[in-house]
């Protein structure tokens, strides 16, 4: 069974590509059908990674060969909402954004923090 997951954060160039880049490499390790998109809530359409996302992502041994010059700053959507299976997201005031600005989206919505501690 394929999960649709959207990384969120607040521009779409750090936090939410990051993660993005790291549960697309957990996926093809292990195997796992997960579709990744990213996105932010207040976001500078058609930006690049910041420098220091990518030279973080570059740092690490484990991340695997991905294409970090191809990534471009997306705002979330109705689209991406609907897309998805969950919306995890970077911060508290991320979760709050998805629910006042999509409601239908509110039981997907999640932080970051409260996804590691309570999922199975």
């Amino acid at each position: 069974m394929s999960v649709k997951i959207v990384t969120l954060c607040t521009g779409n160039v750090a936090r939410s590509v990051m993660l993005g880049y790291m549960l697309t490499t957990l996926a093809k390790a292990n195997g796992y059908d997960w579709q990744i998109r990213t996105a932010g809530t207040h976001v500078v359409e058609g930006s690049a990674m910041s420098a220091r996302t990518r030279d973080a992502l570059l740092a690490l041994d484990d991340v695997g060969e991905h294409h970090y010059g191809a990534h471009r700053s997306h705002q979330l959507s109705d689209d991406d909402v609907a897309w998805a299976d969950v919306i995890l997201a970077s911060e508290a005031n991320h979760v709050t954004y998805v629910r006042t600005t999509f409601p239908h989206g509110a039981p997907k919505a999640v932080s970051l923090r409260q996804f590691l501690r309570d999922a199975p």
